[in-house]
């Protein structure tokens, strides 16, 4: 894996001590011993300075952060959902890192998450979108020759493979976990023409004729589909038990280390007509951001490539 290292200006100086504190994600067994080795790295390389890393889920790690804010005690570094960076910020609980990120905007994409009012609150880490994930031999048992393009088309794969013993499904639903279902709802929505907000900002067009038409379909397709977390969608599409999944570049990878029976592919997002390519889908990631009550921001250092890295850059992963 390329590692492209970035400084905070929460990384300690070579002349401090002290514990640095740092809450990521990066749980899986795959991953988790790169930031076993960047960490050893860091410490090495700033000689006194300890840093503490603590493992977080993306089912409770949203809910730990906040109640850490609201406690006063939040840790000096955090990694963020990139739909989390408003929340925060509003709330004046990040650091302002705008004079410090000028010279990485040309090198990193998707600042806009991390931008409220012209300032940057966090630095884009790692980036992803959402596809479709089809089983080739489920779309034929289903009659299906090619993949869905059209709604009425993923219904109909969805009501042909739900008559199937034993039980197969055309299509896996997100069931209600927090900061996932949305996004996967979402490109229904937009691509049935809706837009989230008003352009006051201030209105929500949810309830909109376009936003009522998505739900009807999303809610008449989970009738038929199988209803579980992301991690069980994931691996019901691995033992080949549903047809099409929405899901990242996570999926990729466990396909790629344990190749299935079956062939398969990856696809855009079925449009309520079919007669054009629909490129909605939702677009997220992670962010690291500093908080703003940490007494480890010092003045002198920069944001910028360094040989005593904390944090780095990899490959897209939040489901």
């Amino acid at each position: 894996m390329g590692i492209l290292a970035i400084l905070l200006i929460a990384a300690c100086s070579k002349k401090e001590t002290g514990k640095l504190t740092w809450w990521q994600f990066w749980t899986d067994p795959q991953t988790r011993p790169l930031i076993t080795e960047l960490v050893v790295k860091f410490e090495r390389e700033n000689p006194g300075v300890k840093v503490e890393v603590t493992d977080l889920t993306w089912a409770d790690g949203h809910e730990k952060i906040t109640v850490a804010f609201s406690a006063g005690q939040p840790p000096d570094v955090l990694e963020l959902g990139s739909d989390w960076i408003y929340e925060y910020a509003s709330n004046k609980l990040l650091h302002n890192l705008t004079s410090r990120t000028e010279s990485l905007k040309k090198d990193l994409l998707f600042w806009q998450p991390a931008t409220l009012a012209r300032n940057v609150y966090a630095v884009p880490w790692i980036l992803g979108t959402r596809l479709m994930f089809y089983n080739f031999d489920l779309l034929k048992k289903a009659g299906f020759y090619d993949v869905p393009v059209s709604w009425d088309q993923l219904a109909q794969l969805n009501q042909k493979l739900a008559k199937f013993k034993p039980k197969i499904y055309g299509f896996g639903a997100n069931a209600s976990e927090r900061h996932r279902l949305y996004k996967k709802f979402l490109p229904f929505f937009w691509s049935a023409g809706g837009e989230l907000f008003a352009t006051d900002g201030k209105t929500c067009l949810l309830n909109s004729p376009a936003g009522i038409k998505a739900l009807e379909y999303y809610a008449n397709l989970c009738q038929d589909a199988l209803l579980a977390t992301q991690a069980n969608l994931d691996d019901a599409f691995l033992q080949g038990k549903v047809a099409g999944v929405i899901s990242g570049d996570w999926l990729l990878k466990k396909l790629k280390n344990a190749p299935p029976k079956f062939g398969y592919t990856t696809a855009l997002m079925p449009s309520p007509d079919g007669q054009l390519p629909n490129r909605n889908s939702f677009a997220g990631g992670e962010f690291l951001a500093i908080s703003a009550k940490s007494k480890k921001k010092t003045k002198q250092s920069k944001v910028g490539r360094s040989s005593s890295p904390l944090l780095p850059l990899g490959p897209p992963r939040r489901p």
